[in-house]
C-alpha cells in the first residue's frame, strides 16, 4: 500500500485506512459514524464500509473541503457564464 500511495496520483487517490485507497471523484456520500469516525460510501461499490482512519481524519476533512469548494466554484463559473451570455 506504501509502494502504492507514491506511484499513485496524490491529485487524484488518496489514503483513507490501512486497507483503502481511494479515487476521488467516486466519493458518493460521506456519514458520520461511531468513534468520531466517517464512513465514506462509494459510486459502485457496495461491498464493505470504508470507515477514514483518525490518523487521516484531518487530512480527509481537507481533501472534502477542496473538493467541495472546487465543485462549488465551477458551478458558480458555468451559472455566471451563462447570466453574462444570456445578457448579450
Amino acid at each position: 500500500m506504501t509502494y502504492l500511495e507514491t506511484v499513485l496520483s496524490k491529485q487524484l487517490f488518496f489514503r483513507v485506512n490501512r486497507k483503502f485507497i481511494i479515487h476521488k471523484t467516486f466519493l458518493e456520500r460521506i456519514e458520520s459514524s461511531a468513534n468520531s469516525c466517517l464512513q465514506i460510501k462509494l459510486n459502485n461499490f457496495n461491498e464493505q464500509e470504508i470507515v477514514v482512519s483518525r490518523r487521516t481524519y484531518k487530512r480527509f476533512e481537507k481533501l472534502v473541503e477542496v473538493v467541495v469548494n472546487y465543485v462549488c466554484n465551477s458551478i458558480f463559473r458555468a451559472f455566471c457564464k451563462e447570466r453574462i451570455t444570456n445578457l448579450y
